[in-house]
């Protein structure tokens, strides 16, 4: 898919309190251990992956009050992009802590086909697919070293296909409260940090597949 826009960024838009509230909710909430879309639930394997490809503590969020702040900031994007992807659902929200030499390597949020899910408690994924990605930097640079976001606007893993790319970092996201909203299926990746930690949220967009 050829885009005009790869990523389109906010700043300065958030509530003042917003960070903090996200902090707060976080404070007694249990870190885990990071896994990637899509990858293969054994023991085994996901060693192997969390190795090549992540190593990041999470917790998830779905406090309604979230996307009621971020879902119209992804809209205005969504339209002043000119991608006007139709999406009408959020997974729960990702809030990502990297310490130092945490990182997340090249990857794209989407996937080949859509989510099949059959638990009542989740009906709201089947059928739909991850068409935009949202990432908001929680913390400024200059409390870290690293962790820089870089995006590649190429159509296959590069792990596997030794082609020229075209890395751009997002300078954006260097500064606190930044909102970056992108087409889901944009490869990028977080570098390692080497001083500090770095804090940001993921939200992912869902909607029906591409028509």
């Amino acid at each position: 898919m050829l885009l005009k826009n790869y990523y389109y960024f906010h700043q300065d838009i958030l509530p003042v309190n917003f960070i903090d509230h996200i902090f707060k909710t976080v404070k007694d909430r249990k870190f885990v251990e990071a896994t990637t879309i899509g990858q293969l639930k054994n023991k085994e394997s996901i060693k192997k992956q969390k190795k090549e490809k992540r190593d990041t503590k999470v917790v998830f969020l779905a406090d309604t009050w979230i996307f009621q702040v971020t879902n119209p900031i992804v809209q205005a994007a969504n339209e002043k992009a000119g991608w006007n992807f139709q999406w009408d659902y959020n997974e729960p929200v990702q809030f990502a802590k990297y310490n130092t030499r945490k990182y997340y390597g090249w990857h794209s949020d989407s996937l080949e086909n859509p989510y099949v899910y059959n638990r009542p408690d989740n009906p709201n994924h089947h059928g739909k697919m991850r068409k935009l990605s949202t990432i908001i930097s929680l913390n400024d640079a200059t409390e870290y070293e690293g962790g820089e976001v870089e995006f590649d606007f190429r159509n296959s893993d590069l792990d596997k296909d030794k082609q020229v790319s075209n890395f751009k970092h997002c300078k954006e996201l260097q500064k606190k409260g930044t909102v970056v909203t992108f087409p889901s299926h944009v490869w990028h990746r977080v570098k390692p940090v080497t001083k500090g930690t770095r804090y940001s949220l993921v939200i992912w967009h869902l909607g029906w597949p591409f028509k």
